[in-house]
């Protein structure tokens, strides 16, 4: 992948993280979120504003698309799924316990449509603010994989 960035934007619960961390592995490019910016920044001495922007890479969240939009080498994704795919999911992963998890998915979804919206004035998980959509409650997380490096080879 010669001069791309792939960004994913993603419900709690969608599979976002695990589709871009797939992605990553098999076009064996970086993959940020979050945490992996802060390990990475702190380990090589960086700022993390310094670490996000290197090269061909995935990133999961932190308004990437928005950030990169003016980008011409930049295709933008959101992954939604349905709650009980979301809440499986995140069962799976032991992110929230069984009783607690659709009001947990439903809290972390609002606190990223907030976080959006303060540093974008955008909507968050509006269409048009993405190259592609994909229900992985549909598609699965690896049919979401092969769809994205598809689109992504293809533009």
């Amino acid at each position: 992948m010669q001069g791309r960035v792939i960004t994913i934007s993603r419900q709690c619960g969608s599979g976002g993280h695990s589709i871009g961390n797939e992605l990553a592995k098999r076009l064996n490019v970086p993959f940020y979120d979050k945490e992996i910016i802060e390990m990475t920044a702190k380990e090589s001495g960086f700022h993390p504003q310094f670490v996000e922007e290197k090269g061909s890479c995935v990133i999961v969240g932190r308004c990437a698309d928005y950030i990169l939009r003016d980008r011409k080498d930049v295709l933008n994704v959101f992954i939604h799924a349905d709650m009980e795919f979301k809440k499986k999911h995140c069962m799976e992963r032991r992110q929230f316990p069984e009783g607690n998890a659709e009001d947990m998915i439903r809290r972390r979804d609002t606190l990223r449509a907030d976080h959006y919206r303060y540093y974008t004035d955008q909507k968050w998980g509006d269409s048009f603010h993405y190259h592609l959509c994909l229900d992985s409650s549909m598609f699965g997380i690896e049919k979401c994989v092969d769809m994205i490096e598809d689109a992504m080879r293809s533009v």
